[in-house]
């Protein structure tokens, strides 16, 4: 039997939508109907969150933040999910 060992690119969330200033009530709804409180900002350097109805931003710091290459049960990204209050991680696209 082989084992096969998954990358965060297979789980990551691709074309997500991303906060804006200009669209906060289509944003809240967006949280109210998928039950959640956490929005990327379009810069990748920080992320927004709403707080009983009023939104604040955050900046990414490096405990956040997981280059989408790395295996899923690789220590390092067990970790970062494990401090994140939102179990959530925002991936690095690598270029070459």
């Amino acid at each position: 039997m082989r084992w096969i060992e998954p990358t965060m690119d297979k789980i990551a969330t691709k074309n997500i939508i991303h906060f804006s200033e200009n669209h906060e009530d289509i944003c809240k709804r967006v949280c109210n109907n998928l039950n959640i409180n956490i929005f990327p900002d379009y810069s990748g350097e920080k992320y927004w969150t709403l707080n009983s109805g009023n939104w604040q931003s955050h900046n990414l710091d490096k405990e956040q933040r997981v280059f989408i290459d790395k295996f899923i049960f690789d220590e390092d990204v067990i970790t970062k999910f494990e401090k994140s209050s939102s179990q959530l991680l925002f991936c690095l696209i690598i270029v070459y």
